[in-house]
């Protein structure tokens, strides 16, 4: 009996894969307890319930004579089997996501904000985990390994990248709970700040600025003169323990392993890293979500969920419903809620500008009449670019494009849906959106009429996949069967992220 994968490099980096039990593993595990396999799960949903997947062995103790030949039989123990779990992740939505990265570089994420469900997860380019059941060869495996585009990293738990102007709404929040700025208190952008007593230019990424604005107009044009501003009153230790409510710079507890934290700076954090003081051009860079600022694509999506959820705290899970002799509760209850010295209103304000970002904003290309977005594009500088001088696109090669990132939920007032994508140096934020919007005419549209189901597989006696009839299965599209199979080698996947420079404030682009 050997593991089989059926969908491939669909669920490769979600359900992961078992592999031969290596020398550090065999020092941790109970030898009685795999007595009977020399596998264990290595990356996925196979290492990170390990436990509910697998079972126990069995056994029969007999009196014997000298030639072998069973005389009594003094006692049995039968095998168990491990747990089948039933994942939160919804097939067609899987499919779609993975459509529109499809020869790219990137991720996206989609969950519940209701729940913390995750609906799909998708990182880009993926790998066939079929490839590792039986032992994989030494040249598929540097051929995976030593990819430039790193198939077998998972960008969206584990890489990090400057989350740009995505992290705008969470910030202006911010200023509304310390009392620096209200809904109507306005700046006048000429297209740059100074810092007091300083000559260097932090620029708009539109050269000419944006006027007058408010919180409201600054989220729909993406204006980084506001949250400049904004970030030099409030302070970097303040924006520190206010974002960090949001997620960022902590792991989100999803139940995947090798979740990366991200990085919200702090002078601490420098002093301890760098032997250097923090400077006040830091916390300029950090506003709009560059600098020393990088997060996952999972924690965008997580703290977009927290905005739709007008502050309440969910847990990230791929984990619906278990079954089998091994008890397991899944959280699915919020978790709590932002410390926010505010209305409900303002939330419902922040909701409405970010529903603008699509309607007239930054965000325009995938507004529709049939359902709400509330959303915020982003754009996060890949090579930087120096003082005085602006982003020439001609002048760069594929991989030093800005990469282009996109937030957002629907319905806007009844959230079913949140999803953040990165699409590595997609160009700009509007880019990243049209990736998205597929993603969510999907889940709102087509799904209730038309849904994707793949065929229905049994694999080592489990359901692996959808389309069953209501009541057979808890609700849930993917599931994955309890038996181990054979083998793979010991080493799981790479584990260098990809570079993601950071930029000074000089760009010019529609984010």
């Amino acid at each position: 009996m050997t593991r089989y994968y059926p969908h491939g490099d669909l669920f490769a980096h979600v359900i992961g894969y078992v592999g031969r039990i290596n020398d550090k593993e065999l020092k941790s595990i109970d030898k009685d307890l795999y007595a009977g396999t020399n596998l264990i799960g290595k990356i996925g949903v196979e290492k990170s319930y390990e436990d509910l997947l697998h079972g126990t062995p069995g056994y029969e103790s007999v009196e014997a004579d000298a030639h072998s030949n069973i005389l009594r039989h003094l006692g049995r123990k039968d095998p168990t089997r491990g747990n089948d779990l039933y994942l939160s992740l919804d097939y067609g939505l899987q499919v779609v996501a993975s459509q529109q990265l499809a020869g790219r570089r990137g991720a996206i994420v989609a969950i519940d904000p209701r729940t913390g469900e995750i609906l799909a997860l998708v990182s880009s380019p993926s790998f066939n985990p079929n490839l590792f059941v039986t032992g994989i060869n030494h040249k598929d495996y540097s051929s995976l390994r030593d990819n430039i585009d790193q198939p077998l990293y998972n960008r969206a738990v584990q890489g990090v990248y400057p989350p740009g102007s995505t992290i705008k709404p969470m910030e202006a929040m911010g200023g509304l709970h310390y009392g620096i700025v209200d809904w109507a208190t306005a700046i006048s952008d000429p297209g740059y700040f100074h810092l007091p007593g300083d000559s260097h230019k932090f620029r708009d990424w539109k050269k000419t600025g944006h006027g007058i604005v408010n919180m409201h107009k600054a989220i729909i044009m993406s204006c980084d003169t506001y949250f400049y501003i904004l970030a030099n009153q409030m302070g970097i230790d303040q924006m520190n323990q206010w974002m960090r409510q949001f997620g960022f710079g902590q792991k989100t507890g999803v139940d995947l392993p090798s979740e990366s934290e991200g990085l919200y700076p702090n002078p601490e954090w420098k002093m301890r890293t760098r032997k250097s003081k923090w400077m006040k051009g830091e916390t300029i860079s950090v506003s709009i979500g560059q600098g020393a600022f990088t997060a996952t694509p999972l924690q965008l999506a997580m703290a977009t969920a927290i905005t739709a959820n007008h502050g309440s705290h969910v847990v990230p899970h791929v984990l619906r419903a278990t079954h089998g002799a091994k008890p397991f509760t899944v959280r699915n209850a919020p978790d709590g809620k932002i410390n926010f010295n505010g209305t409900d209103e303002d939330w419902v304000k922040m909701r409405e500008a970010m529903i603008d970002v699509i309607q007239s904003g930054t965000g325009r290309g995938i507004r529709t009449p049939l359902y709400q977005i509330a959303g915020k594009t982003g754009t996060a500088q890949v090579k930087s670019i120096a003082q005085g001088k602006r982003y020439n696109e001609a002048a760069l090669s594929e991989r030093q494009l800005d990469h282009g990132l996109f937030v957002g939920f629907a319905p806007a007032d009844k959230p079913e849906i949140a999803i953040a994508v990165i699409w590595e140096n997609g160009r700009h934020g509007g880019s990243a959106a049209q990736l998205a919007k597929p993603v969510f005419d999907y889940w709102l549209l087509t799904r209730k009429k038309n849904p994707i189901r793949p065929a229905n597989h049994q694999v080592n006696g489990g359901l692996m996949t959808a389309g069953i009839k209501p009541g057979e299965l808890p609700s849930g599209n993917e599931s994955a069967s309890s038996t181990p199979a054979t083998s793979a080698p010991t080493s799981a996947a790479a584990s260098t992220p990809q570079a993601t420079p950071t930029r000074p404030a000089t760009n010019e682009v529609d984010e």
